[in-house]
């Protein structure tokens, strides 16, 4: 854990996927703790809401093309100024195993899931190397660290997703020969009620440990986020999981066995 703090006064954050769920909450926690906020998404009635219910900056953007997320953060840059924080959160959840997942799901959930983190740190990092204190977040997904039985193209993609993320903290993370460092967090929950998991039943087995609003996700991540910590565990039990998958695989791997023939067998 970092010890710096980030003060939220006046600073530019930009979103993806910010127009609802885990997104929409982080900008409201972020203009509550007095930041201007630019968020994307590819719902065009929700952006509207957004910007007219709470004066964001809104673009509509699939997040699925690097030249979309790179005028979004051109069109932030001219309106607001330097992006000082930006989170990388617009994600998509296609169930399917390996006959029924379709080349389509594939290709958009490694576009939104995973390349969507590249094209956004090729964007914005070189330039917050060049000035002070900034922020990257990565919404990921306890899927990431541990994996989601009801879906191959979420696991992977989230795991991609954590990968990349520590890469640049590895690489970015630390001063340069003149002190800037960009601080990086991956954000990894469980169930979160939002509109990625409305139809699931108790949020299936993401909800096996109790389901958050977003707003508590939110306030969770900019706290951490403001002291440069890098994983964020919403369900602090996903930790405990992390331990145990790395000390015992066999183990861990016979309890996702048990959990697949509980709640994922209606895919085969």
């Amino acid at each position: 854990m970092e010890t710096n703090s980030f003060n939220w006064e006046n600073k530019v954050v930009a979103i993806t996927g910010g127009s609802r769920g885990i997104g929409k909450a982080i900008a409201l926690e972020a203009q509550t703790r007095g930041a201007k906020i630019s968020v994307c998404d590819i719902n065009e009635n929700d952006l509207n809401s957004v910007s007219n219910e709470h004066g964001f900056l809104t673009n509509n953007c699939d997040v699925g093309k690097e030249s979309e997320i790179v005028k979004f953060v051109s069109e932030t840059e001219d309106n607001l100024g330097g992006i000082d924080a930006f989170f990388a959160n617009a994600g998509v959840a296609c169930l399917g195993d390996l006959s029924s997942t379709s080349d389509a799901d594939w290709d958009l959930s490694m576009n939104v899931n995973t390349w969507h983190h590249v094209w956004a740190a090729k964007t914005v990092i070189p330039k917050m190397r060049k000035r002070k204190d900034c922020r990257f977040v990565t919404t990921a997904s306890a899927a990431g660290l541990l994996s989601e039985i009801n879906s191959a193209s979420y696991s992977l993609t989230k795991h991609a997703a954590v990968g990349f993320a520590e890469y640049l903290s590895i690489v970015y993370g630390k001063d340069d020969d003149n002190g800037n460092a960009v601080r990086i967090s991956c954000l990894c929950p469980q169930g979160v009620k939002t509109a990625m998991t409305a139809n699931m039943k108790d949020g299936n087995v993401a909800g096996i440990d109790g389901m958050l609003e977003a707003n508590e996700v939110a306030s969770i991540t900019l706290d951490a986020v403001s002291k440069g910590e890098f994983l964020i565990l919403p369900h602090p039990q996903v930790g405990e999981y992390i331990k145990l998958k790395t000390s015992n695989y066999p183990r861990w791997l016979g309890g996702m066995r048990k959990l697949y023939a509980k709640f994922g067998s209606h895919l085969n």
